[in-house]
């Protein structure tokens, strides 16, 4: 999906996308934790590229790269697990993949950190693709991510209109009274 689709799926479905400082608190609780689940790495609670392609540790940017260029359609035969999978990888909040599977939409402007304009749709990449106003926020990391890229806290970004099998999105919606 690109960042449209995801706008105009949760608007559709009533809510919206999250903002990157609704997606932190989201992932990181109010004690600030680094992964979902603490503050020390566990491969076992995220689907990053060690899982995606059983690779235990990387040692460098360069043998990252080497792994990634020899991706095909076929390998990794599996790369993204089920939204509901890891659940030792929850967050506070009980929030599932927070950490790897898929980098995740916010509605925040990677440069101002303003919220995202649909200004751009229906334009051709090439007008708009040098603008800060064109690239969002992502969250979370992949299936192709580091560790590093798994963090709460780190920063992503991608054009409005690119489209990646690593990306997707959740929504958010406004919390309600519980009954009384």
């Amino acid at each position: 999906v690109d960042w449209y689709d995801a706008f105009a799926f949760a608007t559709w479905a009533g809510g919206r996308l999250p903002s990157e400082d609704q997606w932190e608190k989201a992932a990181r609780g109010v004690d600030g934790r680094v992964y979902p689940w603490g503050d020390e790495w566990d491969p076992a609670r995220a689907n990053g590229v060690h899982r995606a392609y059983g690779v235990p540790e990387l040692k460098d940017l360069a043998g990252l790269e080497a792994l990634l260029v020899r991706t095909t359609l076929e390998w990794p035969a599996a790369p993204v697990q089920r939204a509901d999978d890891n659940p030792d990888g929850a967050s506070p909040y009980g929030a599932l993949n927070m950490s790897g599977n898929v980098w995740e939409i916010t509605r925040t402007n990677f440069f101002t950190r303003s919220d995202m304009s649909p200004f751009f749709k229906g334009r051709l990449s090439s007008e708009f693709m040098n603008r800060q106003e064109a690239f969002h926020v992502l969250k979370g990391g992949t299936w192709t991510s580091p560790p590093v890229c798994m963090t709460t806290f780190y920063r992503g970004r991608d054009l409005l209109t690119d489209r990646h099998n690593e990306v997707g999105f959740r929504c958010v919606y406004e919390a309600t009274e519980a009954p009384r």
